[in-house]
C-alpha cells in the first residue's frame, strides 16, 4: 500500500490541504485513497492515529505507532490503493508553544522507516522561508490571545532548530528507504496548490479531484494584529466569530486613518466583543472560552468601555505605529541576516522562489 505523510510545517498550508482532504474525502475514497486528517482521530475506530503524534509517540515510540497505523489500515488493504495521513504535529508541536522547532524529527524518521519495510512510504513536507515563518507563528500566537512582544516571542525558541537544510538532511538519512518530498508555502501560494496536487497524484497514480487548494487561515494584516494585541497585554480577547468584521474596519481604518465614522464604528465594536479571559487558558480555547462568556453574559460586563477603546485604536493605529511595533524592522532584518545561508541553501535545491524573495517589511 501507498503511505503518503504529510507531517508540516506549521503555518505552511497544512490547514488548507487538511481542509481540501476532508471537501474531497469521498471522491478520494472512490479511487482508492483514505484521507486521514486529525479530526479523523475523534471517529470510531480511528482514536489510535493520535499514537503518531505529541506525547503519545514520544511515550510508545516510533516502532509502536507505526504498529498503530499498521492496524488501522490493515482492513483497508482489499479496497484501498493508498494512504493519504496529514498532521502537521508530526514534526513536533507548533513552535512558540515548545522551545525547540520540529522536536519530534527523529520520531517521524522511525515511524516512516518503519513503515516503509512493508509499505511505500513519502514522507511531505511543506516549508515557509524563515522569517516570514516566525512572523506568521506571532501573528497565529497574537490571534490567540498572546502578550509577547515579537523579540521575546522569538527569544522564546531556538533558533538552530528552525534550520531547514539539517532538517532535511537528517530526515533523508534517517527515514531510508522511505522518500522525502519537499514544497514550499511560496510556491502554493503562487499557484494555489496547483503543483503539489499535481505531483501527489502522480505519486498515487490517481487524478485528484479540483486543481487548487482552499484558502484557510491566512495572515492578518498588522494593523488588525496591533489592536488584538494591545487588548491581549491588557488581558482582552476578541473571539473569532466576532472578529473578522473588526479587522475589516481596521484594515480600513490604517489605510484612512482620518475616517472618525470608521474609527467609532470600530471602536463600537471592540467594546461590544472584548472580554476579559484568564492567561492560564491557552491556544484556541482562549479564544472558545471568550465566546463562551459573551453567550453567557460572564466575565464581569464589557471587558473594555467605549472611550478606553477610542484610545486604544488612537494608540495602535495612529500614523501606524502601533502596526509598525507588531513587527520591529530591526529584529525583521537581523533573523533575515540570521537564516540567510540556510536560505540561499535551499534555494539552491529545492526552493528556488526563496531567492527572489526580499527581506518582509517589518512596519507594514
Amino acid at each position: 500500500m501507498k503511505i503518503i505523510i504529510h507531517a508540516g510545517l506549521h503555518r505552511a498550508a497544512s490547514t488548507s490541504l487538511q481542509r481540501y482532504l476532508r471537501e474531497h474525502g469521498e471522491s478520494l475514497m472512490a479511487q482508492g485513497v483514505f484521507a486521514a486528517t486529525p479530526r479523523r482521530y475523534r471517529e470510531p475506530g480511528f482514536g489510535p492515529l493520535r499514537n503518531l503524534v505529541g506525547s503519545r509517540i514520544e511515550r510508545l515510540g516510533a516502532t509502536a505507532a507505526a504498529d498503530s497505523l499498521r492496524e488501522i489500515i490493515a482492513p483497508m488493504r482489499e479496497t484501498m490503493a493508498a494512504v493519504l495521513l496529514s498532521d502537521e504535529n508530526l514534526l513536533g508541536y507548533m513552535p512558540g508553544k515548545a522551545r525547540e522547532a520540529s522536536a519530534h524529527r527523529h520520531l517521524l524518521s522511525g515511524l516512516a522507516s518503519d513503515l516503509a519495510r512493508d509499505h511505500d512510504v513519502e514522507v511531505v513536507l511543506i516549508l515557509r522561508e524563515h522569517v516570514r515563518y516566525l512572523m506568521s507563528l506571532h501573528s497565529f500566537a497574537i490571534m490567540r490571545g498572546d502578550a509577547a512582544k515579537f523579540g521575546e516571542f522569538v527569544d522564546g525558541i531556538r533558533r538552530d532548530s528552525l534550520l531547514l537544510a539539517p532538517l532535511l538532511d537528517q530526515l533523508r538519512v534517517d527515514s531510508a528507504p522511505a522518500r522525502v518530498s519537499v514544497y514550499t508555502l511560496e510556491q502554493i501560494a503562487s499557484d494555489g496548490g496547483e503543483r503539489l496536487l499535481d505531483r501527489l497524484s502522480g505519486s498515487l497514480g490517481k487524478t485528484l479531484p479540483a486543481n487548487r487548494l482552499p484558502q484557510a487561515n491566512a495572515s492578518l494584516p498588522p494593523s488588525a494584529l496591533a489592536i488584538l494585541h494591545e487588548l491581549a497585554r491588557r488581558g482582552l480577547v476578541v473571539p473569532t466569530a466576532r472578529s473578522h468584521r473588526m479587522i475589516d474596519v481596521a484594515l480600513k481604518l490604517s489605510r484612512e486613518p482620518l475616517r472618525q465614522g470608521l474609527r467609532a464604528k470600530l471602536a463600537a465594536m471592540l467594546a461590544e466583543s472584548a472580554v476579559s479571559v484568564p492567561r492560564g487558558i491557552e491556544g484556541h480555547t482562549r479564544r472558545e472560552f471568550a465566546m463562551a462568556i459573551l453567550h453567557k453574559g460572564e466575565g464581569g460586563g464589557k471587558g473594555i468601555e467605549l472611550a478606553d477603546a477610542l484610545a486604544l485604536i488612537d494608540t495602535t493605529l495612529g500614523a501606524n505605529k502601533g502596526a509598525a511595533a507588531v513587527f520591529p524592522g530591526d529584529i525583521v532584518h537581523e533573523l533575515w541576516a540570521h537564516f540567510e545561508e540556510d536560505r540561499r541553501k535551499l534555494g539552491a535545491t529545492h526552493a528556488p522562489e526563496w531567492l527572489k524573495l526580499a527581506v518582509p517589511q517589518g512596519s507594514a
